[in-house]
């Protein structure tokens, strides 16, 4: 994802936290067994994400995520999150993309910045298996 300004720091950091939602649900996981981070990218001036199974010496939850059917299942799981009538898409709430461990960061999160890079990542997606 690019890094231009804080609304591209918002959707990145909103993605992140519809797919972890979306993969702990797809995966049937502890959603506290899964993390990511964003790290930034001064090559590419955008967001890198970086998804882990956040149990000590690792369950390989994640590894569970190596085809891309199961990548496709959780990205369709997390535009389905967040495109529900939950909230305003300007900002988020607990039945999309809040929770006590994210708090810190709950300004910055925006169900409709979600919605739009999943749905852009799915249709690259979709578009590249077609050709």
């Amino acid at each position: 994802m690019k890094k231009k300004d804080n609304s591209e720091y918002s959707q990145a950091l909103s993605f992140l936290y519809a797919f972890l939602e979306s993969i702990s649900n797809a995966l049937d996981v502890e959603r506290n067994d899964l993390d990511g981070i964003l790290e930034v990218n001064l090559d590419k001036n955008s967001y890198d994400i970086l998804i882990f199974d956040n149990v000590p010496g690792g369950a390989g939850h994640i590894k569970r995520l190596m085809s891309k059917e199961a990548i496709m299942k959780c990205l369709r799981g997390a535009l389905k999150k967040v495109s529900q009538n939950c909230c305003d898409e300007d900002t988020s709430c607990y039945n999309c993309l809040r929770n006590y461990y994210n708090q810190t960061k709950h300004s910055y999160l925006k169900r409709g910045l979600a919605k739009e890079i999943i749905n852009k990542i799915i249709e690259t997606i979709e578009i590249g298996v077609n050709e």
